[in-house]
């Protein structure tokens, strides 16, 4: 784990100053080198310098922003071998000294200008250090909500800045802030001529029963997902709220909410499954156990059939890759989405980034608004709500 230097036990460590190498091997699949584009290697920021090799080939040196390298031509198919050499300021040996006696100091100095308590500097490489590609690729980001001090005026920005296309979306439905067609139709006068897509964020299984398909259609495209719904006792949920979750045995709670989820995709008339396959936190850790084969399977069989998009969730980093590459031969297809929650999250699609390269995403398998008169509200009528 990557660790700032000044956190570590060692004086050695802590007050070392100089050049430290940190190796790793790592493995590079083949659609990584496809005609997407370039691929560049991101270490995070470094407090001072840093130079990458990989596979002995000198890839460059950087001090400043963007922390990133080049590294299309030295990297192969395969296992490749990274070494980042990472040279820091002296500042925190002097500190170090400061409190050694004389002849144990490492540095000497006409001028000693750090006292025993002075406070370190940040120190060593700390990551994230991620394969980044430069993709030729649409990259829309269909998840945006204007929340926290972020205006449309700052998304739009973000979208120049960052080579995308954003969708802003409306929470629409039971205690928030659109619950009747009134609401819907002043938010799309509010949204006309701003060059974004516009989205409805259904809430809860309530949505169906509080607006009119006529309203519906006015948004580009309609996003749910399967975080709330009644269990068989009748209590509302919200998976991601700790004391409204009921989970009792895991097993059945599984099984409740893949039923419930599949019901959403073949009943409500949507265009993607957002946050998909979120499991509450006390089942997180049993993700990938609780996630079965037929579970999974169901629930794309039910998202194909139902031509909804599934979501790459950046901020959750869900679905997992396995989901994704199976999606994928399903034939199903596939948006990007942060759901930010402040201004500081928008822009964050690393997770997007991986699983294009992991499972050989290409354009073709991307969500597209449909046009006029081929909406999901438009071509399915608003179900009668079971749960």
């Amino acid at each position: 784990m990557l660790q700032d230097w000044r956190d570590r036990p060692e004086p050695g460590i802590k007050h070392y100053s100089g050049i430290a190498t940190y190796s790793k091997a790592f493995e590079l699949p083949e659609t990584a080198q496809k005609e997407y584009g370039r691929l560049l290697l991101d270490i995070g920021e470094v407090p001072g310098m840093a130079r990458v090799r990989v596979n002995g080939k000198d890839a460059g040196v950087v001090w400043c922003a963007p922390w990133r390298v080049d590294i299309t031509d030295a990297v192969q198919a395969g296992t490749n071998q990274l070494e980042i050499e990472v040279a820091n300021l002296w500042p925190n040996r002097l500190i170090g000294d400061a409190a050694l006696p004389e002849k144990e100091q490492i540095t000497w100095s006409t001028y000693k200008p750090y006292k025993k308590n002075a406070p370190l500097l940040a120190s060593g490489l700390q990551g994230p250090v991620q394969l980044v590609q430069e993709v030729n690729f649409p990259m829309v980001d269909y998840h945006v909500h204007l929340k926290g001090k972020l205006t449309l005026e700052d998304a739009k920005a973000w979208a120049l800045e960052q080579g995308m296309r954003y969708g802003i979306a409306q929470n629409c439905g039971v205690n928030f802030p659109v619950q009747e067609d009134a609401g819907l139709y002043a938010y799309i006068e509010t949204m006309k001529d701003k060059n974004v897509y516009v989205a409805m964020q259904a809430e809860g299984r309530e949505w169906v029963e509080l607006f009119s398909p006529e309203a519906i259609a006015q948004f580009d495209y309609v996003f749910t997902d399967a975080m709330t719904w009644r269990n068989d006792d009748g209590q509302r949920m919200r998976l991601w709220m700790e004391n409204e979750v009921v989970v009792g045995e895991p097993e059945a709670f599984m099984d409740m909410l893949v039923e419930r989820t599949v019901w959403i995709l073949e009943n409500e008339p949507v265009d993607i499954y957002v946050n998909p396959t979120y499991l509450p936190e006390e089942l997180a850790e049993r993700y990938d156990e609780l996630w079965t084969a037929e579970r999974v399977d169901r629930v794309i069989a039910a998202a194909v059939a139902n031509d909804v998009a599934i979501e790459i969730s950046a901020g959750m980093k869900l679905p997992k890759p396995d989901f994704i590459t199976k999606a994928k031969a399903a034939g199903a297809k596939f948006s990007f989405g942060t759901n930010n929650s402040a201004d500081r999250e928008l822009g964050k699609i690393q997770y997007c980034y991986e699983m294009i390269l992991q499972c050989d995403l290409t354009p073709e398998d991307m969500f597209k608004p449909k046009p006029d008169g081929q909406k999901a509200i438009q071509r399915k009528p608003l179900p009668k709500r079971i749960y």
